[in-house]
């Protein structure tokens, strides 16, 4: 769920201007792109929105802005990396639908949580596997919970058609405590009367599950250009909410293009 705060952004490029500063071998990537994604937890109408994702190493350290949060590993490891989360969590005001736009407007959250990691890292860096799981807890600005995903991403090249090709597939999986899911997917009292949708509890459990897959054909050893996909099922009370159920779908999709430079 991606809606990029812009002083994310400023962060990240500080932060890497810092590494540089510090060891002049820094490296890493930037994807930067357009897309669209799903007006609010629930939608069924879509919204274009920008697009961000990098990683910055120092060595085994590293700060990598994905998935609208920055992570940073503390670990001088080659295969286990953990550290501290910031993110964004996007809100929900003056949406397409009608029925929601009349319930209360919920801001968008500041993330904070961390992270732990395994990764393989193949000779060949076009290949490799990682497994994350992280915790983000929403509490600056807006009070929206706490949220657990697990992640699992391979990635290859796709050297039957072109050795510059490479493919990546994730699959995850969200939980949400009794906060978050109350926040996104509950309709309280004032809600239902504001909306006409049923009164609905949250309870906490698991929130969805998706995959990914994204491609990239690097033009040359610095440019590329990418696809970015993900599908994404409701579950449990997120899908059987009425923000879902009635006024939205429990199928939610993204979708980006992007440039991205290898530096």
């Amino acid at each position: 769920m991606l809606r990029i705060l812009f002083g994310l952004i400023v962060l990240v490029t500080g932060s890497c201007a810092a590494f540089g500063q510090a060891n002049n071998k820094i490296q890493g990537y930037v994807s930067i792109g357009a897309g669209l994604l799903p007006d609010y937890e629930g939608a069924s109408k879509y919204v274009p929105v920008p697009y961000l994702d990098g990683e910055a190493n120092l060595g085994n350290y590293f700060l990598r802005f994905e998935g609208g949060a920055l992570e940073l590993n503390l670990l001088d490891s080659d295969n286990f990396h953990a550290g501290p989360i910031v993110g964004y969590r996007m809100g929900r005001g003056a949406v397409y639908d009608s029925q929601i736009a009349r319930m209360h407007h919920i801001r968008y959250s500041i993330t904070d949580g961390a992270f732990i990691e395994y990764e393989h890292r193949a000779k060949d860096p076009r290949s490799g596997e990682r497994i994350t799981l992280s915790f983000a807890d929403g509490n600056i600005n807006y009070q929206s919970g706490l949220n657990a995903t697990l992640r699992a991403l391979i990635h290859r090249p796709v050297e039957f058609i072109d050795p510059g090709l490479i493919a990546a597939i994730e699959a995850d999986t969200s939980w949400g405590d009794k906060n978050y899911m109350q926040t996104y997917f509950g309709v309280d009292s004032l809600d239902s009367i504001a909306s006409g949708l049923p009164l609905f509890r949250a309870r906490s459990g698991m929130e969805s599950a998706g995959v990914a897959f994204s491609l990239d054909q690097y033009l040359s050893r610095k440019w590329s250009i990418g696809l970015r996909l993900h599908y994404a099922r409701l579950l449990n009370d997120s899908q059987a909410s009425p923000v879902t159920r009635i006024a939205g779908s429990p199928d939610q999709l993204f979708g980006a293009l992007v440039i991205g430079y290898v530096f």
